[in-house]
């Protein structure tokens, strides 16, 4: 049995609980064995005490202790008749009980009494010798003590003597007389009692390694070896550079070329490796060195957003422009709530680099959804620094400088993370790559030393436009939904990390969010920092329109039609292009405008054609609205007419004249109108004066209705 976990079989459970071993190997049947062992020359399955169904865990605890068993695991080892062997207290007569009771508690102390440690051996002979000579200050007769006290150890610690032995009597009265003697010359120091043979075995008769050979065979191994210690031994053994006593004593032509004797190994590997990290650099000291503990009870969910650059092992294709596609890896940035993990939002780049607009564009979409962070963002201090600062330097809206500058108002702050482990969003990262295994265009984390053969080979078919993509390759746009579904299976997994304490990403996002402090509104005033392009435009009366090649955007709201006419800042965000952020030019009075849509020419929806209406009705209302104010307040003013009966009546009679006169006139137009439409159908030509009398119009009509009826029969 190992010492540190002994397995037992059915049969020693069985016999322990007072039941036959079938019904305990029923028991057992779905609970799965921690090992094997050898019984009368067969293999058996054995269980750990912690692996066994809680109920007989439970019976086994009541059994021992009903028995007088220290644990259930003495109880389950005490299988054999011997009372020498057993691993539990044993039950021995009454007056031998009472007279040595306290070697009878030291026993029972024991972490394994059927196979004590050779301290608590040693441990076991003094006690028994200070009791020993405790019972004859106190006047016992030393032989009939003596008897009685080496007749207890036979019965209850034989572990004292060498299982090979079978005098044991007589055995353990010469180890107690060589012992005893030599306890008493060292003037009783508990230290005489040790086992000095591996000492004296010769195993440890080799030189000792001088601290100058030391220091020399460390400082080759870090060095010039690369923390190697064997290459370090074998060189400088070659060189005879270390003391005679050492290159006397070791062979100098070993039987393997990477031979080190265990004890100089173990002498100088430690420090090797621990001033291995500092010959690679202050950084690798850090990352593999002492570091703080970090305590996330003080941060809120939504406080800081964490952000980080990533290459999927994922290949994808694209069009390349020339009538074929091209496979790449991209760039994907992710943005993560530093307290609870949760992937807030990530931006897919399909290039090999990126620059600031990128990290605008990551941030615009994230604000966009969860607001500004409480209290700042924490990136990356190497490459991210770097993009932040450098930028795009042709036709940008503002620096980052500006950019940072302005959000900085609002109360952010910006951080710059060191070292690794002060970026969960690297493990988050990692995490996420261990959801894509077994996905088209998977090629492993190191593309160069992973292998996947058979999707390699199916790269060069493509770039040699030998093979077709599409099925053995996502698309950019499905490899996107992929992510999405990627990034929600993760914020929907149980995370049992102290950050998440066991909760899901988008459990501990609602958990720990902090109520009282709700997150800043990503509104059109800070909105515009994070713009691409600034452009200036007029507005005209369609609203603002921006011209992009062939793409057009165009962006009406009731705050547009109060600026028509006017020139202002349009801030453009090509990856977000729904919305319009919009200052005047002093970058004052920041709003915002969601972009209009087409409207299908025949046949358009009626909620896209309410939609589009009520934002012309708004860009148009201000203007509408100001004109009625304006007429209102500022319409000419007429004196009222005073005139006398017979010019009243005069008037009235014009009036009535001219009525019925635009009246016949229309009648007249009409009729024209029908007869010269009757005469068209029948290939006719249609005098003006004739198309005004109303015969000739019956007469056409019923000549089309004849020739109709004719046709149809034919």
């Amino acid at each position: 049995m190992n010492q540190t976990t002994q397995h037992f079989t059915a049969a020693q459970i069985a016999r322990a609980l007072g039941r036959k071993r079938q019904a305990i190997a029923r028991a057992l049947a779905d609970v799965r064995a921690d090992g094997n062992v050898i019984v009368s020359g067969q293999t058996a399955s054995a269980w750990s005490f912690c692996a066994l169904p809680v109920a007989m865990q439970r019976q086994l605890e009541q059994t021992a202790e009903r028995r007088g068993y220290r644990n259930p695991e003495a109880l389950l080892a005490d299988d054999a008749p011997q009372l020498g062997a057993r691993s539990a207290c044993p039950i021995i007569a009454l007056e031998t009980q009472s007279q040595f009771k306290e070697l009878l508690d030291a026993i029972c102390a024991f972490k394994n009494p059927g196979n004590p440690s050779p301290a608590e051996k040693s441990y076991l002979w003094l006690r028994s010798f200070e009791i020993y000579e405790e019972k004859l200050s106190a006047g016992k007769a030393p032989k009939k003590l003596k008897r009685a006290l080496l007749d207890f150890l036979a019965r209850n610690a034989s572990l004292l003597v060498s299982a090979e032995s079978f005098a044991l009597a007589d055995t353990l009265r010469r180890n107690f007389d060589r012992k005893y003697t030599t306890w008493v010359a060292s003037g009783r120091d508990a230290a005489a009692l040790g086992d000095k043979r591996p000492e004296n075995s010769g195993r440890f008769r080799s030189p000792e390694l001088s601290e100058d050979d030391r220091d020399k065979l460390i400082a080759h191994a870090v060095m010039n070896c690369g923390g190697r210690v064997a290459q370090a031994w074998r060189e400088l053994n070659e060189r005879r550079e270390l003391s005679e006593s050492i290159l006397s004593y070791y062979l100098a032509n070993p039987s393997s070329k990477s031979y080190v004797p265990r004890r100089i190994s173990d002498s100088v590997k430690h420090e090797v490796a621990m001033l291995e990290d500092i010959h690679h650099g202050p950084r690798q000291a850090k990352l593999n060195g002492a570091h703080i503990s970090r305590d996330w009870s003080t941060v809120a969910a939504g406080d800081w957003f964490q952000a980080d650059d990533g290459t999927m092992p994922i290949y994808y294709w694209v069009s390349d422009g020339n009538g074929w596609f091209q496979l790449m890896r991209g760039q994907v940035l992710l943005m993560i709530d530093l307290r609870t993990t949760r992937i807030l939002g990530f931006v897919l780049i399909s290039e090999r680099n990126y620059n600031a607009n990128a990290i605008r564009t990551l941030v615009t979409k994230v604000a966009d959804t969860y607001g500004l962070p409480r209290k700042g963002f924490y990136f990356e201090n190497g490459i991210w620094r770097a993009r932040i600062i450098k930028g795009v330097q042709t036709d940008e809206a503002m620096s980052w400088g500006e950019s940072e500058m302005g959000l900085r108002e609002f109360g952010l702050k910006f951080v710059h993370a060191r070292l690794p482990r002060a970026k969960p969003v690297e493990g988050i990262m990692n995490a996420t790559q261990n959801l894509m295994e077994g996905l088209p265009g998977y090629v492993g984390r190191d593309e160069r030393h992973d292998k996947f053969e058979r999707v390699q080979k199916q790269i060069l078919q493509v770039n040699a436009r030998k093979l077709d993509p599409r099925g053995l390759f996502m698309s950019e746009d499905e490899w996107i939904a992929q992510l999405e579904n990627l990034c929600e299976r993760f914020n929907a997994a149980r995370n049992d990390g102290k950050m998440t304490c066991g909760l899901s990403p988008n459990e501990a996002f609602e958990t720990f969010q902090n109520r009282a402090d709700p997150p800043i509104k990503f509104s059109a005033s800070c909105r515009y920092l994070l713009a691409h392009h600034r452009r200036p435009v007029n507005v005209t009366a369609n609203g603002i329109t921006l011209r992009f090649g062939k793409n057009a955007f165009n962006y009406r709201s009731a705050e547009t039609g109060k600026l028509i006419g006017q020139r202002v800042f349009a801030w453009f965000n090509p990856e977000t292009p729904e919305i319009l952020t919009v200052t005047d030019t002093r970058r004052e009075n920041p709003f915002t405008v969601a972009r209009s849509q087409d409207v299908p020419a025949m046949e358009a929806p009626a909620e896209l054609m309410a939609q589009e209406m009520e934002r012309i009705n708004a860009h148009q209302s201000f203007a509408r609205a100001r004109y009625r104010v304006l007429k209102a307040t500022y319409a000419q003013q007429f004196r009222p007419m005073i005139a006398d009966r017979d010019a009243t009546e005069l008037g009235a009679h014009i009036d009535t004249q001219r009525t019925a006169l635009e009246t016949a006139q229309r009648q007249t137009r009409q009729l024209e109108n029908k007869g010269r439409n009757a005469a068209r159908k029948i290939g006719m030509a249609l005098p003006a004066k004739a198309a005004r009398r109303p015969e000739s119009v019956e007469a056409l009509e019923e000549l089309t209705q004849l020739l109709d009826q004719k046709e149809n029969e034919s």
